[in-house]
């Protein structure tokens, strides 16, 4: 469970001998409403999700974050996610995204109950779309 008290605005995670920092934005211009979290499923449409969510957030006075870009680009894959993230959740300010599944040590935390949007959608709909960008795009 990610600790709900913790005050640290940047948590530094050790990739392969090198020290990796994840920093936490400032809140949004509304740090009293309760932070809000995206999660979809790889080929669901969680970009467009996203795409439309991000900007929802900001007009409703949340920062948008989400720690997937720094992680990645250490070279991380979603299963190697490190625990030390979870400190940068806070109820309040924020809106949590870009997750297509909670990776690794990652967890939802308890405050985020009736506050999470999950995206699903058919799975055979997954399998056609995984299959044409794994045989056209990608």
């Amino acid at each position: 469970m990610a600790p709900e008290s913790d005050t640290n605005e940047q948590v530094v995670v050790q990739v392969e001998g090198r020290s990796v920092t994840i920093s936490l934005p400032p809140p949004g211009a509304r740090p009293d409403r309760p932070s809000v979290f995206f999660v979809g499923l790889p080929k669901a449409g969680s970009t467009l999700l996203y795409r439309i969510a991000r900007p929802l957030a900001g007009g409703a006075g949340l920062t948008w974050f989400g720690p997937q870009p720094e992680l990645h680009a250490a070279g991380l894959f979603p299963s190697d996610y490190p625990a030390e993230v979870n400190a940068l959740y806070r109820p309040t300010g924020y809106a949590y995204g870009g997750y297509r599944s909670i990776p690794g040590a990652l967890t939802i935390p308890s405050y985020a109950a009736g506050r999470t949007v999950v995206l699903v959608r058919d799975p055979r709909d997954m399998l056609t779309s995984l299959y044409y960008s794994v045989a056209i795009s990608h």
